[in-house]
């Protein structure tokens, strides 16, 4: 967490302050009644904020990351960034636990990077410190994230946050972006595996992967899988992809029912709305989270490398996959694959409201009173126009035309 600046800002302040200033231009040149704001372009935010432009910010997020300064004491409850701790929180690890969520604050108050940069971006005329940093803000901006309260950790919930369950892009059936796949996943169920766009697997990892995918298959002869394989130029992938290498050996005794390519012609989202999909492996991201909690079948919810990230290994993946679909076609009641089946279902019917919601939707009414909200009072914030009040406008939950810029 101490390094997450660096990782979200490795450009210099100049650079930095050269993108802000060429989204200020713009909005003036385009003088929108409204602009939707990633909720992490702090470029973005800080134009937005210098000019007063009425706006919502969008959160790929959920609430844990767009609320974290309204919790007072109640953050402490919390499993702190990027630990992998369990919530609710066992005794042993509340001091660790807090260490790690004290620990990032004192870096930043001591960070010499992080102050030259904010110096720099005052004397531009961003005041204040990085937007991402910061707690709320000036004027009451709406923050759409992707939680849903009864799915998500205890929180108290300011008023200027919209809870609007997965927000997912809406995709055209499969057969109309790859007809070939879809041929191929009528056959029988199959284990989506796609780590990401970024994620790009070593030697080590993909054939420790590839281990357990073979195990998988010789357990299961009713099942096939379809791999997203992106390699990390570390190695020669033709080699390995080819009859004399472990990929090419694996892909020909199991023929068809492994398909592996380097990239998907559709959208994850189309091929899991086909229903034939009954795991997903994902990196984890949110994204491929509320994918796979808005389908509901796929059954999300263990941590395959959870003991040797970053990498991973062969025995806790077979166990991932025995816990998640089993090792053998038939199981019973009390199975864990039946179980974690059940919860996907409950988790599905929650943040969808039975089928009756979705994010995307939620969102674009928001967005459309805002914009209307612009269009009746103006596109910028008034000077005394305060921010939300925390204390009072918050809920304890457990569990001419207008114009746009997006």
């Amino acid at each position: 967490m101490c390094e997450s600046f660096s990782l979200f800002h490795p450009e210099p302040p100049s650079s930095y302050i050269s993108t802000a200033d060429s989204i200020s231009a713009l909005l003036d040149t385009l003088n929108p009644t409204l602009v939707v704001v990633d909720h992490m372009f702090d470029a973005a935010r800080d134009a937005v904020l210098k000019g007063r432009w009425r706006s919502v910010r969008l959160s790929p997020n959920t609430v844990k990351d767009v609320a974290i300064d309204c919790q007072g004491w109640g953050i402490f409850k919390w499993p702190c960034f990027a630990s992998g701790y369990p919530f609710p929180l066992p005794w042993y690890l509340f001091l660790p636990n807090t260490i790690g969520l004290i620990l990032p604050i004192i870096y930043l108050n001591f960070s010499r990077t992080f102050a030259s940069f904010n110096i720099a971006r005052n004397k531009a005329g961003y005041p204040g410190i990085i937007p991402l940093y910061s707690s709320g803000g000036p004027f009451p901006t709406k923050v759409l994230c992707m939680s849903t309260p009864e799915a998500d950790l205890p929180a108290i919930i300011p008023k200027n946050i919209i809870c609007c369950g997965p927000i997912l892009q809406a995709v055209p059936p499969l057969p109309d972006q790859d007809r070939e796949l879809d041929l191929w996943l009528a056959q029988r169920p199959t284990i989506l595996i796609s780590l990401g766009s970024h994620l790009k697997l070593s030697h080590s990892y993909a054939t420790n992967l590839l281990r357990a995918i073979s195990h998988l298959l010789s357990a299961r002869s009713d099942v096939q899988v379809l791999w997203k394989l992106v390699p990390d130029g570390s190695y020669d992938y033709e080699a390995f992809s080819q009859e004399e290498g472990e990929l090419g050996r694996e892909k020909d005794k199991w023929g068809e029912r492994l398909k592996v390519v380097r990239w998907l012609k559709a959208e994850p989202l189309a091929i899991m709305n086909t229903g034939r999909v009954i795991c997903f492996v994902n990196h984890g991201g949110s994204n491929s989270y509320h994918e796979a909690l808005a389908v509901g079948y796929l059954r999300n919810g263990v941590w395959g490398n959870k003991n040797s990230a970053p990498s991973c290994s062969t025995p806790e993946l077979i166990r991932a996959f025995d816990n998640i679909i089993g090792l053998s076609p038939s199981t019973s009641s009390s199975s864990p694959p039946l179980l974690y089946r059940q919860r996907a279902l409950e988790l599905q019917a929650i943040v969808t409201r039975n089928g009756t919601r979705r994010g995307r939707d939620v969102a674009a009414e928001v967005v459309w009173e805002e914009m209307g909200e612009g269009m009746m009072w103006g596109n910028k914030y008034e000077e005394d126009e305060g921010g939300m009040d925390e204390e009072g406008d918050s809920v304890m939950v457990d569990g001419e035309d207008g114009k746009i810029m997006v």
